[in-house]
């Protein structure tokens, strides 16, 4: 899984409850935080009880400004698509 990381800036696990997806997220990133230099960010979303707070908690842990002028949402995407230009050309 950690060679997904080197050909993919971003990674989801998705799957049914209790089949080690955080067992295995933890482990990737890790494996992958040894020996990256641009960092990395392991968003724990399973405590979160409503899907309203998941943008809110995402631009958190990224560190993206968010305002009353544009939604979370839209404020992770542009920083996203920002951080992810140099990969995409």
């Amino acid at each position: 899984m950690v060679d997904l990381l080197d050909r993919h800036r971003l990674v989801a696990i998705t799957g049914a409850g209790g089949i080690g997806k955080t067992r295995l997220a933890r482990a990737v990133f890790a494996a992958r935080l040894a020996g990256d230099t641009d960092g990395a960010s392991f968003i724990e979303l399973a405590p979160l009880g409503d899907p309203a707070l998941v943008a809110a908690t995402i631009a958190a842990a990224l560190q993206v400004s968010v305002g009353t002028a544009r939604p979370a949402l839209q404020a992770i995407v542009s920083s996203l698509r920002n951080a992810l230009r140099p990969f995409n050309g």
